[in-house]
């Protein structure tokens, strides 16, 4: 062989391989886009899931919500069967008599006038001049204001008290 046969045998050679790496390289970047799409639909996908789970849950703190509001809307029924019914037994006969509970009726709440109000309680800096602290609205109401027996210096704390 000469060396010009050689020649372009290499030639045609190197031109077969550039088709190849040509060919090569497009379908590198074909398989790149492909690559980007389905990566793509996947966090598609994934996006698509989250949103259904909100929208059920969201179903479903709606469905909870409507619920509340019915039993807003509906007037409150005493319970069937409550503690405070009375069953009344007669000895004699043996029979049971049901009363139905009798209702409640709340007095009007009385204020107390500065009369008998606790001594110790001195209202312009609003303190117990026994324990020289801050009084609350509650305990105000409850021990130095409406119940002057129970001053609020003598009260027991919770922890103190047995049941």
């Amino acid at each position: 062989m000469s060396l010009t046969t050689e020649l372009e045998e290499l030639q045609k050679e190197k031109a077969q391989l550039k088709r190849k790496l040509q060919s090569v390289q497009e379908e590198a970047r074909y398989l790149e886009k492909r690559l980007r799409v389905v990566e793509e639909k996947l966090v598609i996908h994934e996006l698509e899931e989250r949103v259904k789970a909100k929208r059920e849950a969201l179903e479903q703190l709606e469905s909870k919500k409507m619920e509340l509001e019915k039993r807003l809307k509906e007037p409150q029924r005493p319970p069937e069967s409550s503690p405070s019914a009375v069953t009344v037994s007669m000895a004699s006969t043996g029979i049971q008599k049901y009363e139905p509970p009798k209702e409640r009726q709340e007095e009007p709440r009385k204020k107390a006038d500065f009369s008998t109000r606790c001594p110790h309680f001195s209202d312009s800096k609003r303190k117990c001049n026994l324990t020289r602290r801050q009084i609350s609205d509650f305990d105000y109401e409850q021990y130095c204001n409406s119940k002057p027996a129970f001053c609020y210096h003598f009260r027991k704390a919770e922890s103190e008290i047995n049941f």
